[in-house]
């Protein structure tokens, strides 16, 4: 029995940011879209797993469990969260919980799983491959769904698509970069941005700004709001103009304004992405920009507020926004 699908009601997304106490970063959302014929669960990213993101979802269905006066079944596995699978990229930090806790466990379903295209740089040797989550952590999670899941249907977005998820009364777009950033050329361009005045990490650095570049997008809209996951994309630099969320706000427009954006990188020594993320911020009272980094308070924080950007973070607990035909509420 899948729980979640027994959870009825008016049209309203959650988009729930999980605290973490054990990592500086460790991404890891879960969406829900209720509607009267049920909810949709959405999981994007699973963190590390130090952090014990599988919390979270257990908490949700334990939630749904006790609404449903189901609660003594807690240690029951036949009544299972069913969840879709939103990979934003590869890395450590969003992925290690899926293989080693979330996946494997007897109380959580995947009916679907989205993911980046993988990146050429996990073909290019001139490049180290030990930091490309391509190369490294990409087989991990797919043999975990394999393994754990193996009738999730599996849709790698390639470079330049997009693609609509079921989402209920409201939309679910997963869009992907217009280029892949392992292809040589771009490769080289990165590394000569990112590593210019250290050369000494440009081979064994090079494939974590490549593979944040070729992040998978989520824009998720309930109601006439919108809701942004921008993933680990790549805004480093003042005075360039066209690094992977540069490139990617030009591919998609005004498709890409949201109410609610995550910030870029979780809002880790990011400060460089808060023009763009400005831009994208759409008007409204209830607009926010939500930090997922332990540290981003101080890092992107001062940026958001003299720019009189709203902003939300994870410091007191986790966050839970909702969005329904009254606005976003806290």
């Amino acid at each position: 029995m899948f729980i979640n699908h027994k959870i009825c009601g008016a049209p309203e997304m959650r988009a729930i940011f999980t605290h973490h106490d054990e990592h500086p970063k460790s991404d890891a959302f879960i969406l829900t879209s209720r509607t009267e014929n049920g909810t949709l669960v959405f999981l994007q990213d699973g963190g590390f797993d130090i952090c014990h993101q599988i919390d979270g979802l257990l908490a949700l269905r334990m939630e749904m469990l006790t609404a449903l006066g189901l609660a003594h079944e807690a240690e029951n596995p036949e009544y299972q969260l069913d969840i879709t699978l939103l990979i934003s990229h590869f890395h450590v930090d969003h992925v290690e919980a899926l293989f080693t806790s979330i996946l494997p466990s007897p109380f959580l379903h995947v009916n679907a799983a989205y993911y980046p295209a993988c990146s050429k740089l996990a073909e290019n040797p001139k490049y180290a491959t030990t930091k490309n989550g391509d190369a490294n952590w990409r087989p991990r999670v797919m043999e975990a769904l394999r393994t754990y899941h193996p009738e999730a249907p599996l849709y790698e977005i390639p470079f330049g698509e997009t693609r609509e998820v079921p989402f209920g009364a409201g939309r679910m777009t997963v869009l992907m970069p217009k280029e892949d950033w392992g292809d040589p050329e771009l490769t080289e361009y990165a590394a000569d941005l990112y590593f210019a005045d250290k050369p000494e990490e440009r081979i064994e650095r090079t494939g974590i700004p490549v593979v944040n570049a070729n992040c998978l997008w989520v824009r998720a809209e309930m109601a006439g709001r919108v809701l942004l996951l921008t993933g680990d994309t790549m805004k480093r630099c003042w005075d360039v103009h066209d690094e992977s969320m540069d490139r990617v706000m030009e591919t998609y427009g005004s498709f890409l304004e949201a109410d609610v954006i995550k910030y870029p990188h979780h809002g880790m020594k990011r400060d460089e992405a808060w023009p763009n993320v400005q831009k994208l911020l759409r008007k409204a009272d209830d607009a926010c920009v939500v930090l997922t980094g332990g540290k981003a308070f101080e890092q992107s924080g001062p940026y958001l507020t003299e720019n009189n950007i709203p902003w939300l973070d994870v410091r007191g607990g986790t966050l839970t926004l909702t969005f329904s035909e009254k606005g976003i509420t806290k």
